[in-house]
């Protein structure tokens, strides 16, 4: 049997999303992680570690990834990527975000694999590509791509995809059953949760006969079986299909019957009333959430469902990779925490569950105006060293006028490099450190507060202008204005600090100049708005 060696390096895609956050928390102490994310690792509530590498990246934005995993390359080898990221909702509409993402951002991955001289590159996709229609039907890892939904064309494109590219490096697809966690983190779950739980007069109802039933995986048997493939990645086929999942299914009926036994203590009688009547309740809801901007989860669509069963047989699964799903991790066993973290710690509860229940795509400013700043990063540090070096505000930038340009542009690229990390992670603690050093070194540089002070507002005010006048970033104005604004009183207010420690005598009539241009630009920029 083959063995993972230490510091195996992994890269991560759709690692601030529920599998990927479970995973890079489960392999960091032994694994480098370069973790591939739309949003910032603080948001994801991903904890810092010395073997995460975190990058914000669009797979779906061909050129940006490749410039990413260009980076990575030069670090070294890649020895598997698990390509998490993924686009659904429960709408059940053909959101362009399914190509985008599903499809489009699998092939620039793929793409760009090779490069990093991969020994398996890991696909999640899931076993609803799959039609369950056919109540005799048992879903296998040999099962047909025949289900219909818009998640499950996408699924099934990007598996296509897989297959082309297997031919260059070895690939395991991995068809994912309802992956839950101790704070449930699945919508459809998290739903008949919160309705069954309420006290409300519809807790006791369930459409058709209760016998709806999915597979349920555990994140923890999950996280483990994605480590055994790594484990067993010498001894898997070049191409490979697997079940992430336990052997049957689980109905609404008996997932009822234990929840509200460990809520309440007590057996509840269940009623069910027709498909026709649920049609009509959930046709209600939609109209009335419609109406008052805030529509339900539940979707007629969904009532195709009732009483479907998707059963599985992950045999073959568990041959091959010599894994099974813990015992204690079933759902049937693991209702008992969902219900107690949902009692102890209901808050908590429901900020874990309520961005899983209504996934939509992410509206990410920082991101975007992260990416516009890379693009227009050289023009705006040659405009800002041609100003500091015009003859005509010699007077205004003595110190500065007799630096190298060369050292001009690299001070000026830190700086702006700085305030880039503030707009993609929205973290300004660093900016802090920064403007000490800062202020320090120009001090023994013999610079006063007022000069340095008005180099760093010619740079802020450049770039906020800059960014102002991008077409694609109209609608972030006032972000634009809010983290600059705030990022450069951070600095100002550091600065002055420092300064007010170890300035001369003069002190007192510079930090009095130097607020006066401040406050000019201030009120400059509330008039803009």
């Amino acid at each position: 049997m083959g063995t993972v060696p230490q510091r195996t390096s992994i890269l991560v895609t759709g690692a601030s999303g529920f599998i990927g956050r479970h995973f890079i928390n489960a392999v960091k102490d032994s694994h480098i992680v370069y973790a591939l994310a739309r949003r910032s690792q603080r948001n994801a509530g991903v904890s810092p570690h010395s073997n995460i590498h975190w990058i914000r990246c669009d797979i779906a934005k061909r050129e940006k990834l490749a410039g990413v995993l260009d980076e990575i390359a030069l670090q070294g080898e890649v020895d598997f990527i698990f390509h998490f990221a993924g686009y659904y909702d429960f709408t059940n509409h053909d959101n362009p975000e399914y190509r985008r993402t599903n499809v489009d951002g699998t092939r620039n991955l793929l793409e760009y694999a090779a490069k990093l001289n991969i020994k398996r590159f890991i696909f999640t996709s899931s076993l609803t590509v799959t039609d369950f229609s056919d109540p005799k039907r048992v879903i296998n890892e040999q099962s047909p791509l025949d289900a219909t939904i818009p998640y499950a064309r996408s699924k099934k494109a990007a598996e296509e995809l897989i297959r082309e590219y297997s031919a260059g490096f070895p690939c395991t697809i991995v068809r994912l059953a309802a992956i839950f966690s101790d704070w449930c983190e699945y919508g459809p779950l998290y739903v008949l949760l919160r309705n069954w739980l309420s006290g409300s007069w519809k807790a006791t109802l369930l459409p058709g006969r209760g016998e709806t039933a999915l597979p349920y995986l555990h994140v923890s048997d999950l996280c483990s079986l994605m480590r055994r493939i790594m484990v067993m990645h010498d001894k898997l086929s070049q191409l490979d299909v697997i079940a992430g999942s336990p052997d049957g299914c689980v109905s609404h009926r008996d997932l009822f019957t234990i929840a509200a036994r460990c809520f309440y203590g007590k057996a509840l009688t269940l009623h069910f009333i027709p498909v026709w009547l649920a049609r009509i309740g959930v046709f209600a809801m939609g109209v009335l959430g419609r109406l008052t901007g805030n529509p339900p989860f539940e979707r007629v669509w969904m009532l195709k469902y009732i009483d479907r069963r998707m059963s599985v047989d992950a045999s073959a699964t568990r041959k091959l990779l010599e894994w099974q799903p813990v015992p204690r991790y079933h759902i049937n066993r693991r209702m008992l925490f969902l219900i107690e973290n949902m009692k102890s710690n209901p808050n908590l509860w429901e900020d874990r569950n309520l961005a899983m229940a209504n996934k939509v795509v992410e509206e990410r400013p920082g991101l975007r105006i992260y990416e516009v700043m890379v693009e227009i990063k050289d023009s705006i540090v040659e405009e800002h060293v041609k100003h500091l070096t015009d003859p005509k505000y010699r007077d205004l930038y003595p110190h500065y006028f007799e630096i190298d340009r060369n050292v001009l542009r690299v001070r000026t690229r830190l700086i702006y490099e700085m305030l880039e990390v503030v707009f993609l992670n929205g973290d300004r603690q660093h900016i802090l450190r920064y403007a000490n050093n800062l202020a320090k070194q120009r001090l023994m540089e013999g610079i006063n507060l007022f000069e340095l002070s008005m180099v760093l507002q010619h740079t802020t005010k450049i770039l906020k202008n800059s960014l102002l006048m991008h077409p694609e970033l109209k609608p972030y104005h006032q972000k634009i204005y809010d983290e600059i604004g705030l990022t450069r009183q951070l600095i100002l207010d550091e600065i002055e600090d420092v300064y007010e420690n170890f300035a001369g005598t003069e002190k007192d009539q510079l930090l009095a100049t130097a607020r006066e241009y401040f406050v000019d630009e201030t009120v400059v920029d509330s008039k803009e708005d």
